[in-house]
């Protein structure tokens, strides 16, 4: 999961560096606003936490598809056609960051 903003100036997408399981956790570490500098236009923002979404991580899911592909290659060679089920891998992989995104996004906090 990878904590994302869109920058109000440029509308680009950035990532938000601290990779906390909840919007709670991330509040009680820094609190309701957060100050952000976009990598595009340089500007610097106070974001409100409701305005952080998480995403999947991409980079996770590929890796494990690549990590499955050299598997089913080296069991395929060694066991056969039963190999073909380490492709489960890379789904379990995608369903675990899609749900943890899910989890972030759900939990939103009040204004004061």
């Amino acid at each position: 999961m990878v904590l994302v903003y869109n920058c109000s100036g440029c509308k680009k997408e950035n990532i938000f560096k601290p990779k906390l399981p909840d919007r709670g956790l991330l509040q009680e570490q820094m609190g309701d606003e957060v100050k952000v500098n976009c990598t595009s236009c340089g500007k610097m923002e106070n974001k409100y936490i409701n305005r952080i979404e998480a995403v999947a991580d991409k980079r996770f899911i590929y890796l494990t598809i690549a990590i499955a592909i050299v598997f089913a290659g080296l069991l395929w060679y060694y066991i056969g056609g039963i190999s073909s089920t380490i492709f489960l891998l890379p789904f379990s992989a995608w369903i675990y960051e899609s749900k943890a995104a899910s989890t972030f996004n759900r939990y939103k906090i009040k204004r004061k």
